[in-house]
């Protein structure tokens, strides 16, 4: 038994005389087992994290991804480059899509139980925006923020 998930991502990065934001909507597999849930990244692939409970998984995610594009900015000389890390990040695909569509026919046919308090997110657009911000754009919105109460959504094709 697999969720398919969507889930979005924002954040800004400090790289070597730029600052990025990152903005996101991607697509996992919530796979639940006897020790907890792990979510297994499709868009983008190369995601795999677990914890006890989904909305842990989800601070997980969220943490892996900030530690990533933070690597990816330690990588990078320049804006351009830090931008191409992330793109190609969130496009590289494995075999999971498969799997992505036999959960989702399986949350339709009722086969497979929505976890409790997971919203339908109907038509996910999936897309990464990396744009450059300058030190005036900068606010103290730019801050990370973690939320307690953030879920990944159920998508809209199941």
């Amino acid at each position: 038994m697999a969720w398919p998930l969507c889930f979005t991502y924002a954040g800004s990065v400090i790289g070597k005389g730029f600052v990025a934001r990152v903005d996101l909507c991607g697509r996992l597999l919530a796979v639940p087992e006897v020790e907890g849930v792990w979510l297994y990244g499709v868009s983008p692939a190369a995601v795999a994290v677990g914890a006890p409970t989904l909305s842990d998984a989800n601070l997980e995610l969220r943490d892996i991804l900030t530690k990533t594009f933070i690597d990816f900015a330690n990588e990078s000389e320049t804006f351009g480059a830090f931008k191409a890390k992330v793109e190609g990040f969130y496009n590289a695909t494995d075999d999971d899509a498969a799997d992505w569509q036999a959960a989702v026919d399986s949350i339709k046919a009722g086969t497979t139980p929505v976890p409790e308090g997971v919203r339908r997110c109907p038509d996910p657009d999936l897309y990464v925006r990396v744009s450059e911000k300058t030190i005036a754009q900068l606010t103290p919105a730019d801050n990370p923020l973690v939320s307690r109460e953030a879920q990944p959504a159920l998508s809209s094709a199941a």
